[in-house]
């Protein structure tokens, strides 16, 4: 490994724990421009993602276990009504999260305040967001390969960044009007499972948790 692949790493190592607190950009955009560029690093990048996703989610249960909370941006009602059906099971829930567009540290919240253990929950995790990634790895593989076989050599690294440029482009467009939605709905700063906090207060604040 050299020093830009462990740059890369440790990147995505910090960007998924972020996004189990508050990062509101899930790593997977991340990853997959990652593993597009150097393909060669995608066992890497895939570990040191769900990696930081798993410690992240237990430093972050941790914190809201001790009764702190803080805005949540981008997350709807409608995301954490999701989540909290789907935690009715236990940690094992977690299995629908790589199937929708509910962000991992909305599952993280609702845990925490459910009282989900953090060994059963650090072991989901791993499998169902280490399955979710590594498709996305996947992908990401196949679409540099199949830029390298349609360009020619000397070209085919400028072309992946090309590609990968546009590709961020419509995605930080798309990402801007989203933003520009949520920010003008009733949507909550932090989403509580029985309904509270629905204001957009700016500190931490106590946070009762549900036994």
């Amino acid at each position: 490994m050299n020093w830009l692949m462990a740059g890369v790493v440790l990147g995505l190592f910090v960007w998924a724990f972020a996004e189990a607190y508050v990062w509101p950009v899930v790593p997977d955009v991340a990853l997959a421009s990652a593993v597009f560029l150097i393909p060669d690093g995608a066992v890497w990048f895939v570990s040191a993602t769900v990696t930081g996703s798993a410690v992240g989610g237990i430093a972050a249960m941790t914190t809201y276990r001790r009764g702190w909370r803080w805005r949540l941006p981008l997350v709807t009602r409608l995301m954490q009504s999701k989540a909290a059906t789907w935690l009715e099971r236990g940690a094992i829930g977690l299995m629908y999260q790589p199937l929708t567009t509910v962000p991992y540290k909305v599952f993280v919240l609702e845990g925490a305040v459910r009282g989900v253990g953090l060994a059963a929950w650090t072991f989901w995790t791993v499998v169902f967001r280490g399955a979710r990634m590594s498709v996305v790895g996947l992908f990401a593989v196949v679409a540099s390969d199949l830029v390298g076989a349609i360009a020619p050599a000397e070209i085919a690294p400028t072309a992946r960044l090309v590609i990968l440029g546009v590709g961020l482009v419509l995605f930080l467009l798309g990402f801007w009007g989203t933003w520009q939605l949520w920010s003008r709905s009733d949507a909550p700063e932090s989403v509580h499972p029985d309904g509270m906090a629905p204001t957009f207060a700016r500190t931490m604040q106590p946070w009762p948790t549900r036994k």
